[in-house]
């Protein structure tokens, strides 16, 4: 029979800068600061492929002006964000 892990158990672990722990995910790494390797992988992407201040407003200003050009004339005017499972599927 396999126990299910509590935030009480001592084997429990959550990410010092996230809500990432050990019983949303058994195979959670922690760093020696206990930084999980899901927060380290995101600032590490972060770092090389967000853009920030004017840059980053000028990038989504060409981005909105290339969706609205795309758009024209289609049957649907409305753009949706959805952001979607984790690496396993879900």
């Amino acid at each position: 029979m396999k126990m299910i892990l509590s935030n009480t158990d001592p084997g429990y672990r959550q990410c010092a800068f996230s809500v990432m722990d050990n019983i949303a995910d058994p195979d959670i790494l922690f760093d020696e600061n206990g930084v999980s390797n899901y927060f380290n992988e995101y600032k590490k992407l972060e770092n090389e492929h967000v853009f920030k201040g004017k840059e980053g407003e000028t990038k989504l200003e060409e981005l909105i002006k290339k969706i609205k050009e795309d758009g024209k004339n289609k049957q649907y005017d409305c753009v949706t964000g959805i952001s979607g499972g984790d690496k396993r599927g879900g």
